[in-house]
């Protein structure tokens, strides 16, 4: 089986297979071949460009497919806490918001669908990945900021507490400096409003840059659209979903396949101001249009335990 990965963004490559053979290969469409490892008895990066893996547990070389292939196995299917397994490519791969593609041959003991990791970024030998914290800090206990200082492989960024961006803007801003195209974030709706408000426009200034970015918060999933989006039951977040206008007009919006629909609406701020909150998908698709402007889409789960 041959796979390609079309993606935008920064991967620390972290090859783990239950049975790999033949050829590994990274290609950015607009550069050249930027690593290719073919498992002859090593994990040396035959492009040129140094990406040389390096071997973590004790896999056995095999014969593969064509030549050569490397035979990883790991108890837990590479999805628990730590793999004992896998070969790391380390973090010096970088991807800006170009197309690239990933191939490789593999074959799997038990399938994939049992859960096996093909490609991670995640570190396997403390089944964490720390990344990197940005911030000014102002609010994080000494205690906690140790454990990430003391964490190997760990960035940390600090920031001037009297900045004019806030650092969840600080955070983003960095994402998509570094060639992010879609960012989730989590915990964007603390407890104050006033940076809760203020994070709402980020969804504007990321979309204004062809960025999808979305808000996680432990009841609502919470993004922008314009033009046409398609909505299946499967990939629906909870019970209901509201569309909103927000920071402006949103004209000629049409809802399909809802319990509530409009045909060629125009959401107005300065009569709609509540239109729209707490629809309902019925049936088997959705859809959405919006002509002109965006609509601030919250959909969300029921709280039952109230």
């Amino acid at each position: 089986m041959k796979r390609f990965i079309k993606k935008a963004g920064l991967m620390l490559l972290v090859l783990s297979l239950f049975f790999t053979s033949a050829n590994f290969r990274i290609y950015a469409f607009d550069n050249d071949q930027m690593l290719y490892v073919d498992f002859d008895e090593n994990v040396e990066d035959k492009s040129g460009n140094g990406n040389n893996g390096t071997i973590q547990g004790n896999p056995e070389y095999v014969d593969g497919v064509r030549g050569k292939a490397l035979h990883i196995v790991n108890s837990n299917g590479s999805t628990s806490e730590v793999a004992n397994q896998y070969v790391d490519f380390g973090n010096n791969i970088k991807f800006t918001n170009k197309d690239f593609a990933i191939s490789f041959w593999y074959k799997s003991d038990n399938g994939v669908s049992a859960g096996g990791a093909l490609i991670s970024n995640k570190n396997f030998d403390s089944g964490s990945n720390a990344g990197l914290n940005i911030g000014d800090f102002d609010t994080v206990s000494p205690e906690i900021l140790k454990e990430y200082e003391d964490m190997e492989n760990c960035r940390i960024i600090r920031l001037c507490p009297e900045k004019d961006d806030t650092d969840t803007e600080s955070a983003i801003n960095l994402a998509i400096r570094e060639g992010f195209r879609e960012i989730d974030v989590l915990g964007a709706t603390g407890s104050r409003f006033d940076h809760t408000y203020a994070n709402m426009f980020l969804l504007k200034k990321a979309y204004l840059q062809n960025v999808t970015l979305t808000f996680y918060t432990g009841l609502s999933k919470i993004y922008l659209i314009s033009g046409k989006k398609e909505y299946h039951p499967e990939n629906f977040f909870g019970t209901y979903i509201s569309f909103l206008q927000f920071d402006g007009n949103a004209l000629g919006v049409t809802l399909s396949g809802f319990k509530y629909p409009l045909d060629n609406f125009d959401f107005d701020t300065t009569k709609t101001w509540r239109l729209g909150v707490s629809n309902e998908p019925v049936g088997t698709d959705a859809f959405v249009e919006v002509k002109s402007g965006c609509l601030l889409v919250v959909e969300s789960l029921e709280d039952k335990k109230r």
